[in-house]
């Protein structure tokens, strides 16, 4: 192996230590933040709703806060374009398997709990954590590796992505509501279900209904204009 090679493998060993040590810090903080409303606020689940679709969770406030920081910080670090992977999808998805299982067993114990007991509270807040960052890596870890490359259905998705992306709440809030009932089935079969289908009614509303309407537009905006006088 050439130095030049050798460099490049520790610097890559590196960056992915790196990494993986944010990881685990980010999911030791969105845990915390997660435990610390559950458990010793009034506030808990709780949420302001609005017809059950708008809603606000104070709990899952450093969830999001976290995601969106993590973000920001892995562009600006260009983790998603250095060629350096995340992470093993081998070790994302053994341990995504592994968090799941801890996640069903803690999860049921939790929910049926009525002395609200710390170790519980603590237990699933840092279960639903760190199994959703481990989620997060597997499934950027297979983008970056299998979903880079060209292809009809990526540029179809890639051309609908932001406008998906403007639409794809109202069917996540939605579908759960229709599954709640389906108390036979594990939360990782729900998971995949809401998955899907929200996946695929973002990018027909994008395609088919939202995408004509802005042409329409550019073509007519006299007319667009004089509709909204």
């Amino acid at each position: 192996m050439k130095g030049n090679d050798v460099a490049t493998s520790i610097g890559k060993y590196f960056s992915s230590e790196k990494r993986t040590f944010m990881l685990i810090v980010l999911g030791f903080a969105i845990g915390a933040s997660y435990f610390l409303v559950d458990f010793f606020s009034s506030v808990g689940t709780s949420f302001f709703t609005l017809g059950n679709i708008i809603q606000f969770q104070p709990i899952k406030l450093g969830m999001f806060v976290g995601y969106f920081a993590l973000g920001v910080y892995a562009n600006s670090r260009k983790w998603f374009t250095d060629e350096n992977p995340l992470a093993s999808i081998k070790t994302s998805a053994l341990t995504a398997v592994i968090l799941s299982i801890v996640m069903i067993i803690v999860g049921r114990a939790y929910f049926r709990d009525t002395t609200h007991s710390l170790v519980l509270s603590m237990g699933f807040a840092f279960s639903l954590s760190f199994l959703g960052l481990s989620l997060l890596v597997l499934f950027t870890s297979l983008a970056m590796k299998y979903w880079s490359k060209p292809s009809i259905f990526q540029q179809k998705v890639t051309s609908n992505s932001y406008r998906m992306y403007l639409v794809h709440y109202i069917p996540v809030m939605i579908f759960p509501l229709f599954l709640g009932s389906w108390t036979g089935i594990i939360a990782e079969i729900k998971f995949l279900i809401i998955f899907l289908a929200s996946l695929l009614v973002s990018y027909v509303t994008s395609q088919y209904f939202l995408l004509p309407v802005l042409q329409f537009k550019r073509k007519n905006p006299r007319q667009s204009i004089g509709s909204l006088q």
